[in-house]
C-alpha cells in the first residue's frame, strides 16, 4: 500500500491520477481539490490534485497539457501507453499450461 506523504503547508503539493483516486484523495485531504485539466485529454480520464485555491498550479498544470497537445506529444504517448501503437510484437512467454500440457 502507498503511502501518502503531506508537504509542509507552506508548499505545493501536487499529484497526477486517475480521477476516481484523486477524488478520493480530497476526501482524505480536505485541502486538496480533484481538478480535470483543460483542454481534456481525450478519452483517458486523468485528473491532477492541487491545493485548493492554487489556481497559479492549476494554471501551470493545464498549459503543460495545452503544450503537450499542440506538440503531438500527448497524443503519441496515448497511442503508445494505451493504445500499443509501435509496441514491438514478440513471442508469448513460456509456459507449463501451454507449451507443456497444451492447454491453450
Amino acid at each position: 500500500m502507498a503511502s501518502i506523504s503531506v508537504a509542509p503547508p507552506d508548499r505545493f503539493e501536487a499529484m497526477f491520477t486517475g480521477y476516481d483516486r484523486a477524488a478520493a484523495q480530497s476526501l482524505v485531504h480536505p485541502r486538496l481539490a480533484a481538478v480535470v485539466p483543460e483542454p481534456g485529454l481525450g478519452s483517458v480520464p486523468i485528473a491532477i490534485t492541487v491545493p485548493k485555491g492554487e489556481e497559479a498550479l492549476l494554471d501551470l498544470a493545464n498549459a503543460v497539457v495545452e503544450f503537450e497537445q499542440a506538440n503531438g506529444v500527448l497524443s503519441q504517448r496515448l497511442d503508445y501507453w494505451i493504445g500499443g501503437v509501435g509496441h514491438a510484437a514478440r513471442k508469448p512467454r513460456w509456459s507449463i499450461g501451454h507449451d507443456v500440457l497444451g492447454w491453450w
